[in-house]
């Protein structure tokens, strides 16, 4: 009878949900939890951190790990594995030869770079001939924007050298059928950039590659876009990523209103596009003057439009002074003349915000 008791204790507790953090505004997402220890058993158990440390930019660091991704696991359909969401188990079994498909590569490079201290989500978009491709979408504290990634064929797009989202990626193609659009291949020492012009292009990186050139109709897959309102595929339902469609926004305007094609066309469109790609990390810094050389400074990195994951602490820095941590309120003595207040958040990763500022004339 005890080991009865014990054996559905123990079922319980697999099944049971490890905590998520709760974004309720300005659409509801679950974040993965710092202390979701599979983020740790990822880094404890692959090199991809080593990667990125000659990295010079953040970006590039994005792109090191994008590029990990790719080389670590052999592109082949996996159908028996295809709700497998779980980049533990993923990358365990390409060590073994096993092979995958988008869904696999989407999930992999979502939770690695959840686990270096990145806001990542994760997408499903649909081209114009009815083909499902799994992606993500990044935050940049860089680039202070939403960045697509497709980890499949290794590229993210850009123009004018600004990476772009895949709302953007959608809105060129409306433009002009996408004909400023460069794909960016790789990362720094294996970076290769490709024009509207240069379509189609064939690599053997990959078999994706290999089987579906890089052409044209690759602008068309943002034709359709779902993004999964939640990360936390580890600590969701029964941790291997099955479980992800409760929360599931979309896209929906004149251009694909009448598709039947599509799978989630039943999901929450989003009308206010700017809750759909608010900021991360932001701070909005305000302030009230309690007399003619003190103002009281207020920080807040929950604003309209925003929400900071994982928060650990407010980092400032006055004039040419040095980076400390401080609270959410505090009072500032300003000197004659000009101050300046630079204010960034740092979350429980030690992933520093972009940095934001004010400017007082006393």
């Amino acid at each position: 009878m005890n080991r009865i008791i014990l054996l559905i204790f123990i079922i319980l507790l697999v099944c049971i949900s490890l905590p998520a953090e709760e974004q309720k505004e300005p659409i509801l997402f679950y974040h993965e939890d710092y202390g979701t220890p599979q983020l740790n058993d990822l880094l404890d158990e692959f090199d991809f951190d080593d990667t990125i440390v000659s990295a010079e930019t953040e970006f590039e660091q994005i792109t090191a790990l994008k590029n990990w991704v790719f080389y670590n696991i052999y592109f082949k359909h996996n159908y028996p594995m295809g709700a497998l969401r779980n980049a533990l188990s993923i990358l365990r079994y390409a060590e073994t030869g096993k092979s995958f498909h988008c869904v696999h590569f989407a999930a992999t490079f979502m939770q690695c770079s959840l686990s270096l201290g990145w806001t990542t989500r994760y997408m499903f978009v649909q081209n114009i001939k009815n083909e499902l491709h799994a992606i993500n979408e990044i935050w940049s504290n860089q680039y202070n924007k939403w960045i697509m990634i497709d980890v499949t064929w290794n590229i993210h797009i850009e123009v004018d050298g600004i990476p772009l989202s895949g709302l953007e990626i959608r809105n060129e193609w409306i433009k002009n059928n996408g004909q400023d659009l460069v794909y960016v291949f790789g990362t720094t020492e294996n970076e290769a950039k490709y024009l509207y012009e240069d379509l189609p292009v064939s690599r053997d990186d990959n078999n994706a590659w290999i089987w579906w050139p890089l052409d044209d109709i690759y602008m068309t897959y943002f034709y359709e876009i779902a993004y999964i309102g939640r990360n936390n595929f580890f600590s969701s339902g029964d941790g291997n990523g099955s479980n992800i469609y409760d929360y599931v926004y979309i896209i929906k305007d004149e251009l694909n209103e009448n598709d039947y094609d599509w799978d989630f066309r039943f999901s929450e469109d989003i009308d206010d596009i700017n809750a759909l790609y608010h900021d991360i990390n932001r701070i909005d810094i305000s302030y009230d003057y309690v007399d003619w050389d003190t103002v009281q400074i207020k920080l807040d990195a929950f604003g309209e439009y925003n929400y900071t994951p994982n928060l650990e602490n407010f980092l400032i820095r006055i004039d040419d002074g040095e980076w400390h941590d401080t609270s959410d309120s505090f009072f500032w003595n300003l000197n004659d003349g000009r101050n300046v207040l630079y204010a960034r958040v740092e979350n429980k990763f030690n992933r520093l915000g972009p940095v934001y500022q004010i400017e007082i004339i006393n």
